[in-house]
């Protein structure tokens, strides 16, 4: 029983070490995002994001991602501010996204996790482009984000409130560890 064990730990721990890992380069890295009202359009960019991503065999198989939501900035302090007060980032400071299945098709990624933001979880599905240099890869795309999916009381001007869908834009550069 004993020997059954260890054998089951040292394939356990094999498996560990075939998978190459990634780190998200955060300095080439960023999220963005793009918000409408009637009157105005708006973008912030968030270029703290962190991560990871696992390759095993000729697949992708784990990614997770961590950004602060007071790391978004849409070059207005004001705007910011009141953001933070209506996404409630002393209860929710933090957004999050695990990958649980990547399937990848030429140079296309379908990466489907759970997001995280605003104490809401809900799982979603999004098209990378990825390109691989060297001993980088880079994840690009867009996708829409519903924001009263997350239970996001919309700000309003003028008795009218913004747009509830915001267009979301990435780059990640992740590199071999």
């Amino acid at each position: 029983m004993k020997k059954l064990i260890l054998l089951l730990c040292l394939c356990g721990i094999q498996s560990l070490w075939s998978q190459e890992k990634y780190t998200l380069n955060s300095s080439n890295s960023f999220v963005s995002y793009k918000a409408k009202h009637f009157l105005h359009a708006w973008e912030g960019t968030n270029n703290n994001v962190k991560g990871l991503l696992t390759k095993k065999g000729a697949g992708f198989n784990q990614m997770a991602l961590v950004m602060t939501v007071t790391d978004f900035n849409s070059k207005n302090s004001s705007r910011d501010a009141n953001a933070s007060e209506v996404l409630e980032v002393l209860s929710f400071p933090k957004i999050t996204f695990t990958a649980s299945e990547i399937s990848q098709e030429n140079d296309s990624l379908n990466i489907s996790g759970t997001l995280s933001f605003h104490g809401v979880e809900i799982s979603k599905t999004i098209a990378a482009k990825l390109e691989e240099q060297d001993n980088e890869l880079s994840l690009s795309g867009t996708f829409k984000l519903n924001l009263t999916e997350f239970d996001i009381k919309l700000p309003s001007f003028m008795l009218k409130k913004m747009e509830e869908n915001i267009q979301v834009s990435y780059l990640f550069k992740f590199r071999a560890l």
